[in-house]
C-alpha cells in the first residue's frame, strides 16, 4: 500500500526472533519500540499543525515576495531532516548487525564495525535517493497540495520529532512521522481541503504492518529453533 513503511515491520520481527534474551529484556525493549512508534506520528501531528498556525501566524500578513525567504530556509530544514532521518532510522540496520555478530560469537562484546556504518549509511542513503518514488508521489500531491512554506513546515516539524525520539532512544519510522507532520500543516490550514481518505488508507496500512511482521516474526522463529 503506498505510503507505507518497513521499519515498524522490520523492528516487531525482529523482536520475535531468538536472538533476544529474556523476557522481562524483550518486554522493556517491546514498550520502548512501541512508544516509539506510536507515539511519533501523534506528536508529528501535533507538532505539524502547530508550526502550520505559528507560520500562518506570523507571515500571513507579508506579501508573495517573502517566498524566497522559505526557499532559502528549505535547504536547512531538509538538511535537518535527513541528518534526523539517518540518525533514527539507520541505526535499527546497525543494532541488528551488531546484535548478530555477538550472537554468532564473532564479537565478544556488543559493538558496530565501521563496515556496517558504512553499509547502513550507503544504504538508506541510496534509498533515498533513488526508492520511495511512489510514496514521495502519495505524499507531495496525494494527501494535500503543497506550497513552499508547507515543505519548510513539514520539515521543521519531522526533524524535531525524529530528534527528540533519537535523544531518548526511541525508534521512529521517518515516513509515518513525515505523513502525520503534513496533515498536522494541512489541518492547521484547510482541514477540508485533506485528503482524509488515502490519510485512512496509509493509516490502515501502518497497522496491518504490525500483525503481519509478528506472525513472520515467530514463524522464522519457529523454524530456527527446529533446525
Amino acid at each position: 500500500m503506498r505510503g507505507t513503511t518497513r521499519q515498524p515491520a522490520f523492528l516487531e520481527g525482529w523482536l520475535q526472533s531468538p536472538l533476544i534474551g529474556g523476557k522481562r529484556q524483550v518486554c522493556v525493549l517491546r514498550t520502548q519500540i512501541f512508544t516509539g512508534l506510536l507515539v511519533s506520528p501523534l506528536f508529528g501531528f501535533i507538532i505539524g499543525f502547530l508550526v502550520m498556525k505559528f507560520f500562518i501566524h506570523v507571515f500571513s500578513h507579508f506579501s508573495r515576495r517573502i517566498r524566497p525567504l522559505f526557499v532559502i530556509a528549505q535547504y536547512f530544514s531538509v538538511a535537518w531532516l535527513g541528518f534526523s532521518h539517518g540518525a533514527n532510522d539507520a541505526q535499527k540496520g546497525m543494532a541488528i548487525i551488531g546484535m548478530m555478530l555477538l550472537a554468532s560469537g564473532t564479537t565478544q562484546t556488543f559493538s558496530i564495525p565501521h563496515w556496517a556504518v558504512l553499509l547502513c549509511a550507503s544504504s538508506i542513503t541510496l534509498g533515498t535517493m533513488f526508492g520511495g518514488w511512489r510514496i514521495i508521489k502519495t505524499l507531495g500531491f496525494g494527501l494535500y497540495r503543497l506550497r513552499t512554506i508547507h515543505a519548510v513546515a513539514n520539515q521543521l516539524g519531522s526533524a524535531l520529532v525524529n530528534s527528540i525520539a533519537t535523544s531518548i532512544g526511541a525508534p521512529t519510522s521517518t515516513t509515518q512521522v513525515v505523513t502525520a507532520t503534513l496533515l498536522g500543516n494541512g489541518s492547521a490550514e484547510k482541514p477540508q481541503h485533506v485528503k482524509w481518505k488515502t490519510a485512512a488508507g496509509i493509516t490502515a496500512g501502518w497497522w496491518l504492518n504490525i500483525p503481519i511482521s509478528m506472525l513472520l516474526g515467530g514463524g522464522y522463529c519457529f523454524l530456527y529453533l527446529g533446525i
